[in-house]
C-alpha cells in the first residue's frame, strides 16, 4: 500500500534471498489515498467495477488495451474498463506533481481497480514490453482478469532482473489496510 506518487515505485524488484520477489510472488501496490478517502461516489465507482470485472465473462469489455494517453482518456469515464493495461508509460510524478491531471490520478478518481502499465517507455533498451502487455491482454480474454496477478507474476519470474518492468495495481475495494472502526449509535 503506497501513497499515489509511489505507485510506480519498482516494489517487485526487491531482492529476497537473491530473487526479485515479483518472480516468485504476485507483488500488486494498492492506493493508500484511494482507501482513505471516504467519499462515497468514489467508493461506489471503485466497488462497482471492481464487481463488474470479477462478474464478467472473460470476452467481455471490462479489459482494455490502451496504446495511447488519447485513447484512455476518451474512455476511462463511469462506464469504462475495470482493468486497464497500458502499451505506455504513464508520466513519472513527483510528489509535489501530484496534481490530479496525470493517468494514474485520472483513473484512480474514475475507480479504475485494475491497472498495468510500464514504468519505463516500453520500445526502451532493446525490450518490447508492449509486446508482453498484449501478450498479457491476450492470455486475460481467455482466463479472465481474476488472474491478472498471477499472470504478471509469470511475465517477471520468464524475464530477467530488471528486464521490462512492470507496475500492477490491483486495489480490492472490500479491503483496507486497519479494520474499519466501530459502529457507534449516532449522536
Amino acid at each position: 500500500i503506497l501513497p499515489d506518487h509511489m505507485l510506480s515505485y519498482p516494489v517487485d524488484e526487491w531482492n529476497i534471498n537473491g530473487r526479485m520477489i515479483g518472480a516468485d510472488y504476485p507483488v500488486v501496490v494498492r492506493s493508500a489515498d484511494r482507501i482513505a478517502d471516504t467519499d462515497p461516489l468514489l467508493r461506489n465507482r471503485w466497488k462497482r467495477r471492481w464487481d463488474l470485472l470479477h462478474a464478467a465473462d472473460p470476452g467481455q469489455r471490462q479489459i482494455a488495451l490502451f496504446r495511447t494517453e488519447d485513447q484512455l482518456m476518451r474512455r476511462i469515464g463511469d462506464d469504462g474498463p475495470g482493468c486497464v493495461l497500458l502499451g505506455f508509460s504513464p508520466e513519472p510524478r513527483a510528489p509535489g506533481d501530484w496534481d490530479g491531471a496525470g493517468i494514474l490520478e485520472q483513473a484512480l478518481a474514475a475507480g479504475v481497480p485494475a491497472m498495468l502499465w510500464p514504468r519505463q517507455d516500453p520500445h526502451s533498451e532493446g525490450e518490447d514490453t508492449s509486446r508482453y502487455i498484449a501478450e498479457i491482454f491476450s492470455a486475460l480474454r481467455t482466463v479472465g482478469p481474476s488472474r491478472l496477478p498471477l499472470l504478471v507474476r509469470d511475465f517477471r519470474s520468464d524475464r530477467p532482473a530488471r528486464s521490462a518492468p512492470l507496475s500492477l495495481l490491483w486495489d480490492d475495494p472490500g479491503r483496507f489496510s486497519e479494520p474499519p472502526p466501530p459502529l457507534q449509535a449516532p449522536n
